[in-house]
């Protein structure tokens, strides 16, 4: 893979200073994306000693909707798998993953199903000692899942008080952001996201197209991951 080098307008910053110290809680929409768009924060995280907690909300069951081979059930099962083994490529700690397995899709923006994800993982940020909940920055254009999960981020941050950042998906910007250097995580993050085989063309192979494009493929490129502070709501 190759891709041209984004130069976001931001400046470079520490984990401290990005996080203050603080545990965080990592909510992604979909298996892959703790390792695409945040393998090095999580690797540099679990590094420094403050090992974040992840929570994947969705069962990536819509990833090979043409597949006889893989069901849905029998995909969930390999998506669990390989977020596993991605998550130990990044030295999480077993123990510091969730898989919430919503149906792909059905990740809720409003309604009943909403308020109890919200509370949900509000226990959990309580249970796991979280003070700074951490969602993709949802201005990435067509993508719910993304942006039902920032508002789920967003709606457990105002309703507990922690703190609240997104990770940039894309060519996310914010007014208040700042990359961080993870050259030396790196090696960690292509190991993890190689470890999403069925994302790559492999392992489905009566639906094979590889789910990473574009840019995904490039983000696993770059030296530096950009974390992002969103607007108070």
């Amino acid at each position: 893979m190759t891709a041209a080098l984004p130069q976001p307008a931001l400046p470079y910053a520490s984990l401290q200073a990005i996080t203050g110290g603080e545990n965080l809680l990592v909510l992604v929409p979909a298996p892959g994306d703790e390792s695409v768009w945040c393998g090095g924060l999580i690797a540099e995280s679990c590094r420094r000693g403050h090992p974040p907690f992840v929570m994947v909300l969705g069962d990536g069951t819509l990833s090979h909707p043409h597949s006889a081979a893989y069901p849905p059930d029998r995909l969930a099962n390999l998506h669990d798998r390989e977020t596993r083994a991605a998550a130990a490529c990044l030295g999480l700690p077993r123990e510091r993953l969730l898989m919430a397995g919503i149906h792909d899709g059905h990740i809720p923006a409003g309604g009943p199903g909403f308020d109890a994800v919200v509370r949900a993982v509000t226990l959990v940020m309580w249970a796991r000692d979280c003070n700074v909940i951490c969602a993709p920055w949802p201005g990435f254009e067509g993508d719910a899942g993304r942006r039902d999960t920032f508002g789920i981020a967003t709606a457990v941050a105002r309703a507990s008080g922690v703190g609240l950042l997104a990770y940039a998906v894309g060519d996310a910007t914010a007014d208040e952001g700042w990359q961080l250097d993870i050259t030396a995580q790196l090696g960690p993050k292509r190991a993890a996201v190689a470890a999403h085989a069925s994302q790559l063309g492999q392992v489905v192979l009566d639906d094979p197209a590889p789910r990473l494009f574009d840019p995904e493929a490039a983000a696993c490129l770059w030296p530096y991951e950009v974390l992002l502070r969103p607007a108070a709501r």
